[in-house]
C-alpha cells in the first residue's frame, strides 16, 4: 500500500513538472514567434551636447555675435543625432504617405555647421531643414545600428518637443545620457508575458503540491 502511495506521488509530482516545462517551452515558442514575425524597429533621438556660443561667465556688457551682419540672441553648438537601433533595416516605404520624421529643435536653426553618418561609409540618410526650426529626415532607408549626426548653430537653447513620427511600427524615443526615456510596447509586452509564466507555473506547482496532500 505504502509502494503504490509512493508510486502515486512520483507520478503527481512528475505530471505537475511536465505541465510546468511544457508551459514554458509554450510561452517561449510563442515570444521567439512573435519576435521574428514582428522584428523590433526603433529609433532615439537625442542632442548630446549644446554649448553656448559665449559662456555666461564670459559675457560683457554689449557683446554681440553677428551672422551676416545679423546679431544672434543667444546662439548655440548643437549636435543632433539620430540613430537606428532596429535589427533590420528601416525601408524608405516604412515612411507613411512619404512624410518625413521631423525633430522640431524649439530654436532658430541658423546654419548647419558639418553632418556625417556612422559607421562609415554607411549610406546616408535623406534630410533637410524645414521651417527654421524643424529637421526632417526621410523618406529614405534607415539601416540597421546606422547613427545621422547633424552639428548646427541654433539662435536660442535648444529642446527637442513634440517629434513627428509617420513611421509605421517603429517606436520613436528620446535617448538622455545613453538611457531611453520610454520603454517601447515589445518591452512591456515581454515584461508581463514572462510575469504570466511565472504565475502558470508557481500556481501549477501549488495545485500539485495540494493533491498531493
Amino acid at each position: 500500500m505504502a509502494l503504490a502511495e509512493a508510486w502515486y506521488q512520483k507520478e503527481v509530482v512528475w505530471g505537475a513538472a511536465g505541465v510546468v516545462v511544457a508551459v514554458i517551452l509554450g510561452v517561449l515558442t510563442l515570444w521567439i514567434t512573435i519576435r521574428g514575425n514582428n522584428p523590433r524597429r526603433r529609433l532615439v533621438y537625442s542632442v548630446p551636447t549644446a554649448t553656448p556660443v559665449v559662456q555666461t561667465r564670459n559675457r560683457v556688457s554689449g557683446l554681440q555675435v553677428l551672422k551676416d551682419g545679423v546679431p544672434l540672441d543667444n546662439p548655440y553648438v548643437v549636435e543632433l543625432t539620430i540613430a537606428s537601433r532596429s535589427r533590420r533595416d528601416i525601408p524608405s516605404s516604412a515612411f507613411d504617405q512619404n512624410k518625413p520624421l521631423v525633430l522640431d529643435l524649439g530654436a532658430e536653426v541658423v546654419e548647419v555647421l558639418s553632418h556625417g553618418m556612422t559607421p562609415s561609409g554607411a549610406t546616408p540618410w535623406t534630410w533637410d531643414q524645414t521651417n527654421g526650426r524643424q529637421i526632417a529626415v526621410g523618406p529614405c532607408r534607415l539601416g540597421k545600428n546606422e547613427r545621422l549626426t547633424i552639428a548646427l548653430l541654433v539662435g536660442g537653447r535648444p529642446v527637442v518637443t513634440n517629434p513627428q513620427n509617420p513611421l509605421i511600427d517603429v517606436d520613436l524615443e528620446a535617448e538622455v545620457d545613453n538611457r531611453i526615456v520610454r520603454r517601447t510596447l515589445s518591452t512591456w509586452v515581454s515584461l508581463i508575458t514572462g510575469i504570466t509564466a511565472l504565475i502558470t507555473a508557481v500556481a501549477t506547482l501549488l495545485s500539485a503540491f495540494s493533491i498531493l496532500r
